[in-house]
């Protein structure tokens, strides 16, 4: 107990000293803080500049040129001035300090103002929208750095820390953002910014004048002065009281939209699990006037867009989790996920310590991701090929159905897509599964008209190829070739045929139409044919 008594009576000892100044240091003071609140035109002067810099950082969105316009602020002292002068009782120096800062509050506004009027065109940036809804959390921050602007003016060996407490205290930024925001038309987000420099200039007021108070400024004892402060921080503590309760308000309504997004962020990765790679990139939230509920903007990446099926089942998970009616509009960027391997990772998110939080997904996601993968890996070895998107569904007896839509010069075979489709029902473990192949056809066509998938319409090796393998093909199989389409791939040869007959093209005879083409060629030939048996019947 006396241990702890030592301590206390020694932290008690050092704080008296902290506040202790001399005559000499107090008339500096006050000499300076009378400078600052000088009514020249280089106090001016920097003001127009501070204002000005913070505007065109504020329409930059560049938090750099904003500090800028801080550190170079003559704002803070005309603060000093009102409250050091309220303390004494001095009203000469409380006029000065009124009128500087009063001209200083007109000015920055005003020149924001006519800048934003000017033919110069801007969009509301996050530097702006920043400063437009303050709350009890901006209080505090005003409080702790009136508090150290106060003890570095007071003691000269840490009045070098002054540039870092003008950054910490904004200031000049809330009144050049009210005036761009009154250009632009928006009157609420310019009383709002407003409102965050007035808490600013409350709170800086009230500590600095119990500080002067603590180190001595005030003449005689303080309960001899006690009617007099009372009288002359009146509307200060009444201002203070009224903006408590606004930023409180303020504060717990900030808390509720990030509760609120909180439970969107979880509803939404539940809901739609069954979308492979989906990541969440911006949810934004605005409490209706009556607020009885909330809309919500869900912006999401995913290879497809939610059914508005699913939209109707995260509002009902939402109902029944926060109780009240939360209204979603979701926005997908349609993106595409791609890896080398096939164990892709479905969504993450940043989580406090800046490390990418994976979301682990469902069996059912996981068996898309490998799907889409394998079926990747198969179709588009084939030049022109490409796999436009695949989905999970499930039949009418519970067997689970992989939709895969492709496009591209050549039509998949069955022959293709059944090894396909055999080799995702041993991956995958499904010996159920079936592979839906839905095949989309594209050109690719030149400014002059030409089909340039068609590769005979403009090159003419690829139309000898054809040409030989159409004459092969006849000549070794007395088949009939319905189309043939050749592609050089790399000086190599792709020729996919497809033929009709009364029989199907036998395994010994396509080995043998590309080994004559592969001689013809002097290249390596891929061939492939797509061969089916047709006959025609007249009845007796």
């Amino acid at each position: 107990m006396n241990v702890f008594r030592n301590i206390c009576n020694k932290l008690r000892k050092q704080v008296k000293l902290s506040f202790e100044v001399s005559d000499q240091r107090k008339s500096v003071i006050y000499a300076d803080i009378q400078q600052g609140c000088n009514l020249k035109f280089n106090y001016y002067v920097l003001l127009l500049l501070s204002a000005l810099i913070a505007a065109f950082g504020l329409i930059a969105d560049s938090p750099a040129v904003v500090i800028g316009a801080m550190l170079i602020s003559p704002l803070m002292t005309p603060i000093f001035g009102i409250s050091i002068s309220l303390v004494s009782g001095d009203t000469v120096l409380l006029r000065q300090s009124l009128l500087a800062e009063a001209g200083g509050i007109i000015l920055a506004v005003l020149a924001s103002f006519i800048l934003g009027m000017s033919p110069l065109t801007f969009e509301m940036t996050q530097e702006i929208l920043n400063r437009t809804s303050p709350n009890l959390l901006d209080l505090f921050v005003a409080l702790l750095a009136g508090f150290a602007g106060c003890m570095a003016m007071i003691d000269e060996r840490i009045n070098p820390i002054l540039p870092g407490i003008a950054i910490s205290t904004s200031l000049t930024p809330p009144l050049a953002a009210c005036g761009l925001c009154c250009a632009l038309g928006a009157f609420e987000g310019g009383m709002g910014a407003f409102i965050l420099f007035f808490a600013n200039f409350v709170t800086i007021l009230l500590v600095a004048s119990i500080t002067f108070m603590a180190a001595g400024f005030i003449k005689g004892r303080f309960g001899e002065h006690r009617n007099a402060l009372f009288k002359r921080f009146f509307l200060a503590a009444v201002s203070m009281c009224f903006l408590i309760l606004f930023l409180t308000h303020a504060l717990i309504k900030l808390i509720e939209i990030k509760n609120a997004q909180k439970s969107i962020r979880h509803a939404v990765m539940t809901e739609l699990s069954g979308i492979q790679n989906i990541n969440i990139k911006e949810i934004i939230v605005d409490k209706s006037k009556s607020g009885k509920s909330m809309n919500a903007l869900v912006i999401v990446d995913a290879p497809r867009e939610p059914a508005p099926s699913h939209i109707k089942a995260i509002e009902a998970s939402l109902e029944r989790e926060t109780g009240k009616s939360i209204n979603i509009l979701m926005q997908t960027r349609i993106t595409k996920s791609v890896s080398s391997s096939r164990n892709q990772l479905v969504s993450f998110y940043r989580s406090a310590d800046g490390i990418e939080k994976i979301h682990r997904p469902g069996k059912d996601v996981q068996q898309l991701n490998l799907a889409d993968q394998i079926i990747r890996e198969r179709l588009e070895q084939i030049p022109g090929m490409s796999v436009a998107g695949t989905e999970l569904r499930y039949g009418r007896k519970g067997e689970k159905i992989i939709y895969t839509t492709v496009q591209g010069i050549i039509r998949p075979f069955p022959d293709g897509i059944r090894k396909i489709e055999n080799d995702l029902r041993i991956q995958l473990n499904e010996p159920d599964l079936r592979l839906v192949s839905r095949y989309i056809e594209s050109y690719e066509v030149t400014a002059d008209g030409i089909n340039v998938s068609t590769a005979a319409d403009v090159d003419a090796s690829a139309n000898r190829v054809t040409q030989s393998a159409e004459k092969i093909i006849k000549e070794q199989t007395g088949l009939n070739p319905q189309s043939i389409k050749a592609v050089r791939d790399n000086g190599n040869w792709i020729v996919v045929a497809e033929i009709i007959g009364l029989t199907v093209m036998t395994q010994q005879q396509a080995d043998a139409v590309k080994q004559q083409l592969q001689n013809e060629t002097k290249a390596n030939v891929r061939f492939q044919a797509y061969s089916k048996a047709e006959a025609m019947m007249d009845a007796k």
